[in-house]
């Protein structure tokens, strides 16, 4: 792999990947897509520097699979998550599992500045 820092986004739905992958680009990085399911091996195939996570779509799950990637080491010290605002116990759960978690439009506004930290 080049130089080029890689962003993780687990979840998403067309409209966020598409927006994601198009401020990605700006701040030249990569966008990769994985599941929950996948985490760990892109994790290890892709090392990134940013993981992006979309709780609503994840939940306790999703949670549950970033403790098992973080036990063994996987993932990289940005991990950033965006729920609904209305969600509040999942934004929670999800800063106790490590991620800084941010509501939805919270997350969006501050996009280009996220990536531009991401490595």
């Amino acid at each position: 792999m080049d130089e080029r820092r890689t962003v993780l986004l687990v979840g998403g739905d067309l409209m966020a990947r598409a927006r994601l992958e198009a401020a990605a680009r700006e701040a030249g990085a990569e966008l990769v897509i994985a599941s929950r399911e996948t985490l760990e091996a892109e994790l290890v195939e892709n090392r990134p520097a940013m993981v992006v996570l979309d709780l609503d779509a994840g939940g306790d799950r999703l949670l549950a699979a970033l403790g098992r990637a973080r036990a063994r080491g996987l993932v990289p010290e940005r991990v950033v998550g965006y729920f609904s605002h209305v969600d509040a116990a999942l934004g929670q759960a999800a800063g106790a599992a490590g991620c800084e978690a941010m509501p939805r439009g919270r997350f969006w506004r501050s996009l280009a500045e996220l990536l531009r930290g991401a490595g």
